[in-house]
C-alpha cells in the first residue's frame, strides 16, 4: 500500500508540474499554434484518455476551432 500512495503522490506532483508549465507556457505564447494532422490524433486519444476537466485544465491549442481556456 506504501508503494501505492507513493505512485499516486508522484503522479499529482507530476500533473501539477505540467499545469504550470503550460501556464507559463501560454502566457509566453502568441499568435496560433498549427499543428499537423498527426499531431492532432496524438492530442486528441491523450486528450481523451485524460478526461474533459482535466484537459481544461492543461490543453493549450485550440478545440473546434474555438481556443481553450484553463
Amino acid at each position: 500500500m506504501a508503494v501505492a500512495g507513493w505512485w499516486a503522490d508522484q503522479r499529482q506532483a507530476t500533473f501539477a508540474y505540467l499545469i504550470e508549465e503550460n501556464r507559463i507556457l501560454r502566457a509566453h505564447l502568441r499568435g496560433r499554434i498549427r499543428l499537423t494532422d498527426d499531431e492532432r490524433r496524438r492530442l486528441a486519444l491523450l486528450g481523451h484518455r485524460l478526461g474533459h476537466r482535466r484537459l481544461g485544465q492543461v490543453a493549450l491549442v485550440e478545440r473546434g476551432g474555438r481556443e481553450r481556456r484553463a
